[in-house]
């Protein structure tokens, strides 16, 4: 099973979109403290409540074990739209 057979339809599942999906090679990071990404998700929900409920999906948190096994880091920050 892919990773994304449970995050891409959990993220539907609370009215997100996935935006964008960038795995940048080594030479094009071009400034930072920390090692260059292996992928970097841009999603979007229509509201924090929407987001809230993603990150408690109870599929999601079954397999939350093996994101942490796959990956160094996470962050997730709250843009703000422009108008």
């Amino acid at each position: 099973m892919n990773l994304n057979d449970i995050a891409l339809p959990a993220i539907s599942r609370y009215e997100g979109a996935l935006l964008m999906r960038i795995s940048p090679a080594a030479d094009q990071f071009i400034e930072g403290t920390m090692a260059p990404p292996h992928e970097i998700h841009l999603v979007s929900f229509p509201g924090d409540d929407h987001l809230k409920a993603f990150l408690n999906d109870n599929q999601r948190q079954e397999y939350l074990h093996l994101k942490d096994q796959s990956i160094q880091a996470s962050i997730i920050f709250k843009g703000v739209q422009f108008p």
